[in-house]
Parts: structure tokens; sequence; C-alpha cells
């Protein structure tokens, strides 16, 4: 009844998830790794998981695999797998005796958490030029309100409608009659 639960539990993640044992086999998966690799259990389960992630005969230079057997801990990527942006960890299973006997590999896809993040950052991009010609634009505006010093006195008449005088030295705002 347990391991039947369990397996339920498994299966209802959306993230691919598997068990590896320390020589990188997959020893059980989720049916989200199944569906993520278009592959079917018996095809998976055995297998090194360079093959079915990477498609590769030996571990990837920057394997998170070995990174975790190194600190000891979960290591983590963003990856590009199957035309997707994924965030891959593998968290290292110990035994009683505290020696690394396998991992838990799992990829979550993040995509759109990537779409929307490359869109914030292009609408930054673009706010930052428009207020740079916004500026531009009142820097040229403001030319003939300045004297030949660069420096424009600000005055507040008695409506308070804001002037400036050009050329004179820049000081508070002072009050004036017109």
């Amino acid at each position: 009844m347990a391991a039947q639960q369990w397996r339920v539990t498994f299966d209802a993640l959306s993230d691919a998830v598997w068990l590896q044992d320390a020589d990188h086999r997959i020893q059980h998966c989720n049916k989200a790794a199944l569906h993520f690799f278009k592959k079917e259990y018996g095809d998976v389960v055995g297998r090194r998981c360079w093959e079915i992630v990477h498609g590769t005969t030996q571990p990837i230079p920057d394997c998170l695999v070995r990174r975790m057997q190194k600190s000891r801990r979960r290591e983590c990527m963003e990856l590009p797998l199957n035309h997707r942006w994924c965030m891959v960890a593998v968290d290292p299973v110990l035994s009683e005796a505290g020696e690394i006997c396998g991992a838990v590999h799992v990829i979550s896809d993040i995509t759109e958490k990537r779409e929307v993040q490359e869109a914030l950052r292009q609408y930054r991009f673009r706010l930052a030029e428009l207020v740079d010609e916004r500026t531009a634009e009142l820097t040229k505006a403001n030319e003939p309100t300045h004297g030949r010093n660069g420096h424009a006195q600000a005055v507040r008449n008695k409506d308070g409608r804001a002037g400036f005088v050009p050329g004179a030295e820049p000081q508070p705002i002072v009050e004036v009659d017109t």
C-alpha cells in the first residue's frame, strides 16, 4: 500500500524526477520524466542519466551529478533541453554511513519564466532609451532659457507661475512683480 501511494505521489509531480544510483543509472522515474523525454519506462530505467538528458555516451563537462558528488550538496543549473529552458537540480542520496549512494534528479520547465524575464529586460532597455531621448529633448528645449554662462535663475511671479531669467547665477527661487 505504501509503495502504491508513493508511486501516485511521485507521478503527481509536474517536474521530471528520477532516482539514480551512484553510477548514474536511473532506478525509478515519474510520468513527467517519461513525457518530457518522450520515452517509455523501460527505455529510461537502467540507462545513465546523460544518455537520456543529453543524448551523449558520457557525462557533459559541467555534469551536475559529478559536481554534487564533489560538493555533497544540491547542485543546480539552467539548461536548454528539448527546445525548452529548464532548471535542473541534483540532490545527493546518502547511505546510513553518510556516503553518497545515488541522487534525486529534478528537471523543471522554466521556459515561461525565462520568456517573462527577457520581455522585462527588453522593456527596461526601451524605457531607458525613452528616458534618454526625452532628456535630450528637454535639454535642447531649455537651451534658449540659459545665458552664456549656462545658468538661469528660476523665478515665480505673483500668480505662482514659474519662469527663468537667462544668464543669472543659480539662487533660491525669488518672487517678482509682473
